[in-house]
């Protein structure tokens, strides 16, 4: 008599699982740093809208940031405030300003702006210069590695 079994083996059924795991691991990982740069461009966003406001005011007051206020305000999806960066003294003087995108709840995963550092705020100042700042001394602005990871150039 003549029987055939019809069915997987184990060995055919674990490469299946093995298969299906690494492209899981995978796609996760692209997900997260698809979240990261959406996250980012909230940010981004914001700080345009900002810069904007801050040339209309002083276009109004003949060419000085002076008497233009910046209350903070959430981004658009809310996952950044955006303001004066609290410990830059001055963030405002009469032809000059920074403002700060600062992270509501920081993203334990974002370290591919700057390796180790998930606490950051993404700056932009009056000549329209991207940046970065990690809270104490000044930003850094320019073209750097570090400037365009973080602004997703």
């Amino acid at each position: 008599m003549n029987t055939k079994h019809k069915g997987f083996t184990l060995i055919e059924l674990m490469v299946v699982i093995a298969i299906i795991g690494f492209l899981a691991v995978t796609g996760w990982r692209q997900y997260d740093q698809y979240q990261t740069r959406v996250t980012r461009s909230d940010a981004i966003d914001a700080l345009t809208r900002a810069a904007n406001d801050m040339e209309k005011c002083a276009a109004r007051q003949g060419n000085t940031y002076n008497g233009c206020k910046l209350a903070n305000f959430p981004s658009p999806n809310g996952h950044y405030t955006i303001g004066w960066p609290a410990a830059l003294n001055p963030p405002l003087v009469n032809s000059a300003y920074v403002i700060a995108a600062s992270k509501i709840v920081p993203n334990v995963n974002d370290t591919n702006c700057i390796a180790g550092v998930v606490n950051y705020d993404l700056v932009i100042n009056e000549l329209g210069q991207q940046g970065i700042w990690l809270g104490v001394g000044a930003p850094i602005f320019g073209n750097t590695q570090q400037v365009r990871r973080c602004w997703n150039k």
